[in-house]
């Protein structure tokens, strides 16, 4: 018989399910999650990192000028397990270096669809009514 540590409550619930909510708001019948649940903890998939995996690799370009990293003038292609591909629109001169760096995923989260006018309220039932006396 083989044991293996379980993190928490083994379902990864502490790290919001891996970004399942997130993926399936940025890309409905996406990858199911960001990352996937093992022994209550998640690993990432490929271009993703963090404990829930909340972060993905994204391309920046070093502005010396403005000391701070930017991504303006780059795009990410694609992320792999060993690569990330970026694609430098202009390069200036005040640009020195690339790198993949970590960032929070922003899911496109669209809105929400407007209400029918024969739709019943949203809001609570009313309560009960009371009648004035005599």
């Amino acid at each position: 018989r083989i044991c293996h540590p379980v993190y928490g409550t083994g379902t990864c619930s502490e790290f919001n399910y891996c970004g399942h909510a997130e993926a399936a708001a940025a890309k409905a019948g996406g990858i199911g999650g960001f990352g996937t649940c093992t022994n209550g903890l998640c690993v990432c998939h490929s271009g993703y990192g963090g404990l829930s995996c909340e972060l993905q690799a994204e391309c920046h370009i070093w502005e010396n000028s403005g000391a701070r990293w930017t991504t303006d003038g780059i795009s990410t292609l694609e992320r792999t397990n060993t690569t990330v591909r970026c694609k430098v629109d202009a390069l200036q001169p005040t640009m020195t270096d690339y790198a993949a760096l970590f960032v929070h995923v922003t899911p496109s989260i669209p809105p929400p669809s407007p209400q029918s006018p024969d739709a019943p309220p949203s809001g609570p039932p009313p309560g009960p009514e009371t009648l004035p006396d005599g």
